[in-house]
């Protein structure tokens, strides 16, 4: 079936069409593979031209620039027809055929900015090589890295012939797995490209096999053996689990007591969501169609409290442990730099404290002396001990008294609900201090 990607198609006869005219007119096939093969070829041109239309490119210039990434059109029609002519099944080679042309230039020009820098930092969607978690000798040479051969023109039997001439270990070929992709040992490699190291090769192989596939061709190092075959394979082969800590996630709640009298701690809700979260980081950017809860059928997952629990591959326990590593790198600096203003806000919070208290403290004593003064005045007037001019000027006196003292009242209450507020909060303060301390 035709797909379109949600591009309209022009109503009128396009330069595809035109162009698969050609092409279909070239084969060297039986009318039904040819129809089968223009209906491949037609799909996978118009998914190109999407894709160059999303990026930018006009529906004219998108349409030629997807032909010509196929390349000469005598080239591919010779490719196909020499494909049909394998015992793989046609439409396995059809296809096989297809994405060699189309990737061919695709991924030669990009692999620059696709190639994984080393093997345990792969992708989640390709795997080139499986390392075992013995490593080989540091002495041995690496067979994939020790020569270049000249893929324009080699078929994959001459790339394993030249493995092997190299390898210091015996190399086995699966090619029972390797035919689910369309490869046989005189299939043609078909990378635009003279000399090229072996390790690019099979990067390049394991990124259009999977693309294609979901599944890639990858090689399998033991100390003893080199094995080449499909990842999936391989990756049953290696399932083990792992159990992980995520305690430096993790914050307690404090302990409740049952009725029992027995004391337990719970993890917090927050903790709880910070460890779901973790799992979901985990299940996306670690070979994500691989695992169940995704609809995988590789890996699985469980925790409880603070301990994860693994099956996967090795290949991605190695990417978990890189992941987590990183994630417990950034939580740490958080929670550093969380820290670190946590004591800058407590160091705030304990000088506004002492700051407010001094106040409180010199108003308190000015209402106490101002109070014991005029208490002082009144005993003089009630036991008579002032007449004439200084009684009136005591009065008079004790009058003024009584209102500073009410002002000072009123300054006295907005301070101490000022100190009692900041006492409040620096307890507060210094006691989540002292917990994040603890924890």
């Amino acid at each position: 079936m035709k797909r379109t990607r949600g591009i309209i198609p022009p109503s009128n006869r396009d330069a595809i069409e035109s162009w698969l005219d050609v092409l279909v007119s070239m084969l060297n096939l039986p009318n039904s593979q040819r129809d089968q093969v223009r209906d491949e070829l037609e799909d996978h041109l118009r998914s190109r031209v999407d894709d160059l239309l999303i990026m930018g490119k006009s529906e004219p210039d998108a349409i030629q620039a997807a032909i010509h990434e196929l390349g000469e059109t005598a080239e591919l029609a010779k490719l196909i027809s020499s494909a049909s002519r394998t015992r793989t099944p046609f439409r396995r080679f059809a296809m096989n055929a297809t994405f060699f042309v189309l990737a061919g230039s695709i991924m030669t020009a990009s692999i620059s900015m696709m190639m994984p820098t080393s093997t345990h930092n792969a992708t989640n969607t390709t795997i080139t090589l499986s390392e075992e978690a013995a490593p080989i000798a540091a002495a041995a040479p690496d067979p994939f890295e020790a020569f270049t051969i000249d893929v324009r023109n080699a078929t994959f039997g001459e790339l394993f012939d030249e493995i092997e001439a190299h390898a210091d270990r015996p190399l086995i070929i699966h090619w029972d797995m390797l035919e689910q992709f369309g490869f046989s040992s005189d299939t043609p490699i078909n990378i635009d490209s003279n000399p090229i190291n072996a390790e690019l090769v099979f990067t390049i192989l394991a990124e259009r096999t999977e693309q294609v596939f979901y599944n890639s061709m990858a090689a399998f190092k033991r100390p003893d053996r080199i094995e080449i075959g499909n990842r999936d394979q391989f990756d049953r082969r290696t399932t083990v689990k792992r159990i992980y800590d995520l305690s430096v996630f993790t914050q307690p709640s404090p302990p409740s007591t049952s009725n029992s009298g027995q004391t337990s701690s719970v993890f917090s809700p927050r903790t709880q969501h910070t460890v779901q979260r973790v799992m979901d980081l985990m299940q996306s950017h670690v070979s994500s169609r691989d695992w169940t809860p995704n609809g995988g059928s590789l890996a699985t997952s469980s925790v409880l409290n603070s301990t994860l629990v693994v099956t996967a591959p090795e290949r991605m326990h190695e990417e978990i442990r890189v992941l987590l590593e990183e994630l417990k790198a950034q939580h740490e600096s958080q929670q550093r730099e969380q820290h670190t203003q946590s004591r800058e806000a407590l160091d705030r919070i304990r000088a506004e404290y002492e700051v407010a208290k001094q106040k409180y403290l010199e108003k308190s004593n000015d209402y106490g002396r101002i109070e014991l003064q005029g208490k002082q005045i009144e005993q003089r007037i009630i036991q008579g001990e002032l007449s004439g001019p200084d009684f009136e000027k005591a009065k008079a006196q004790l009058g003024d008294l009584e209102l500073m003292l009410k002002e000072l009242r009123i300054e006295l209450q907005e301070q101490e609900r000022r100190y009692e507020s900041l006492q409040a909060l620096l307890i507060s303060a210094e006691s989540e201090q002292l917990r994040a301390g603890l924890n």
